[in-house]
């Protein structure tokens, strides 16, 4: 076995570079373009880039012509570069995120194989690619990934800045203020993460002794990296400001950063410990070793003063992160997302060293822990789909428990069973490896499970039916005729991506004022049908009966796909709904 302390030597490179390469591709970039787009997050951000491209204006995004400001827009204008180097596809509209989900994943081998040996990197590049949450997120077009990738980079090039001299130590601190930049432009506020991660770690680093912490805190250089820094974000928010000044104050700050840090906008509001069980579920099966990888990260300091260095530096960077947001009321599990490559370094080298050294029983505790969780998921999922399958009578939980998609989670939750038998089977047989080998086995099967039979369930179940009636709306349109979405809530953004580009072409108009009607209440699609004879209205099948007894009469079926209907405005003849 290659050393675990500093530096894991030239041996294997060739192959565990191929064998990253595999396991990123297999993660990130398989049937990266099947399903058709998700709603809610993804239609949303992918609109928005879609009209941001259609109309030219890289300010500005909108979604159906409403000015679109809840995130910054470095994602956005990754998307529309693809989508000019690639056409509009889904393919294309996930490819950055792809793109950064691999490259944090090697950034995360390339240290922990420099710093703590081959085995560690491996392990850690294994944590982090088959995360649940992480590789859930990345697969899809969100901003989370991308943050969480320019955070990583913006924390180690300050670590590199601190401990080197010189140019290259300049270099080094001004690549961390750009980067933290770029982070901020990814998702705003949280990109400042780098911030009080490395101040504590130079805090700790030095012993708490002011004057040392002092002097290797201006090794940063604050003095050229904050101009750097506001280099990067100050343009876009300025040009922002100067085109809708009030609106975009209100919209991008007062609703999207105050409502969200205390909870008071879109119902994330979660108490203080939230993150403790998510986390557990989030990073199976790795998370229960998290705890012991926390403490050889409190307490070894072997392995060079580099390696020391860095185990402490992933160790403040993971659990302030998780301190950190703990303090907002709002929380979602993909917000923790920046410090998973520091807790996939932390476990790599925990596991690594543990599996080298005779003494090993956290380790083959928090195996045996995460090997009864997995099997307690497989029960519990088996006995949840056995019993929901056939009662289940909202439209939402029926399209989720069709007969597809239930035998996708049957599969699932037996791959779950098999690596958590495997697991406890191997530690009985005395034999740690293999069961680390089982774990990164299992969770391979359970990836490979769900993007080659789940997805396809999910899409012949869920997206499928609403965007095949999107395309016959999408034929409405192309004819002259207009359309209007009527199907409620929660929104389905990803229809617009489905429509003619030349309805979002136009110049943005007032505010508020879109271009196709999209509405959740039965009145203004009842103005619509009046005021359009030869229109379509995109329909919940659910929603019809209000708004035909709001017309006094029956709306013509133009197309029907389960659940979504095409319903054309011009009434039958003497119908009654």
């Amino acid at each position: 076995m290659a050393s675990t302390g500093a530096g894991g030597g030239s041996g294997g490179l060739a192959i565990d570079s191929l064998a990253v390469a595999a396991l990123c591709v297999a993660c990130f970039f398989w049937r990266l373009g099947t399903p058709s787009l998700f709603d809610f997050n993804e239609g949303l951000y992918v609109q928005a880039a879609r009209e941001m491209l259609l109309r030219g204006d890289l300010v500005t995004a909108s979604v159906n012509g409403i000015w679109f400001y809840d995130k910054p827009p470095l994602a956005l204008w990754q998307v529309v570069v693809s989508f000019r180097l690639f056409g509009i596809t889904e393919w294309a509209a996930r490819l950055p995120v792809a793109v950064a989900a691999a490259g944090l994943t090697c950034l995360t081998w390339a240290v922990a194989r420099r710093w703590f040996g081959r085995s560690a990197a491996l392990i850690a590049a294994a944590v982090l690619a088959l995360s649940p949450i992480y590789i859930g997120t990345a697969r899809q077009m969100t901003m989370d990934i991308h943050q969480a990738f320019w955070v990583s980079v913006s924390v180690l090039m300050f670590w590199q800045c601190v401990r080197t001299k010189g140019l290259a130590s300049l270099a080094w601190s001004l690549g961390a203020w750009a980067a933290m930049g770029l982070a901020v432009l990814a998702k705003s506020v949280p990109g400042l993460v780098p911030l009080p991660c490395v101040a504590a770690w130079l805090v700790w680093e030095h012993g708490g002794r002011v004057r040392d912490t002092l002097q290797a805190a201006a090794r940063t250089r604050p003095w050229f990296g904050l101009p750097t820094f506001l280099a990067v974000i100050l343009p876009w928010h300025l040009l922002a400001l100067r085109a809708h000044g009030q609106h975009f104050w209100f919209q991008y700050w007062t609703h999207h950063h105050v409502g969200i840090l205390t909870g008071q906008e879109f119902s994330h509001a979660q108490p203080f410990w939230y993150y403790a069980p998510a986390l557990l579920a989030s990073m199976l099966p790795w998370s229960f070793l998290l705890p012991g990888a926390i403490k050889h990260g409190l307490l070894r300091s072997s392995g060079g003063p580099g390696a020391a260095s860095m185990r402490r530096l992933a160790t403040v960077w993971c659990v302030l992160t998780v301190l950190l947001f703990s303090l907002m009321r709002s929380k979602l599990v993909s917000y923790l997302l920046p410090m998973y490559p520091a807790a996939a370094i932390l476990i790599g080298e925990y596991a690594a060293v543990s599996l080298a050294a005779t003494h090993r029983r956290g380790y083959v505790t928090g195996m045996a822990v995460a090997a009864t969780a997995l099997l307690a998921a497989s029960v519990a999922g088996i006995a949840f789909l056995t019993r929901s399958a056939s009662g289940a009578t909202d439209p939402e939980a029926q399209a989720l428990l069709s007969p597809g998609m239930v035998a996708y989670g049957r599969t699932a939750a037996a791959v779950l069973g098999a690596t958590g038998l495997g697991v406890v089977i191997s530690l009985a047989l005395r034999a740690p490896r293999l069961a680390m080998g089982m774990c990164a086995a299992g969770m391979t099967g359970f990836i490979i499970t769900t993007f080659g039979q789940g997805i396809s369930a999910y899409q012949a179940s869920v997206n499928a039916p609403l965007h095949a009636a999107t395309a016959r709306a999408a034929r409405a349109a192309a004819e002259g005729r207009p359309v209007a979405i009527y199907v409620g809530r929660p929104r389905r953004p990803s229809i617009h991506f489905y429509l003619p580009a030349g309805l979002y072409r136009r110049t943005l108009p007032a505010q508020d004022a879109p271009y196709l009607l999209e509405a959740a209440e039965a009145a203004p699609m009842a103005q619509f049908a009046a005021a359009a004879p030869t229109g379509v209205i995109l329909a919940d099948t659910r929603r019809l009966p209000e708004l035909e007894k709001l017309l006094g009469y029956k709306l013509p079926v133009e197309y029907g796909s389960g659940r979504w209907q095409l319903v054309s405005t011009r009434p039958n003849p003497g119908s009654k709904p």
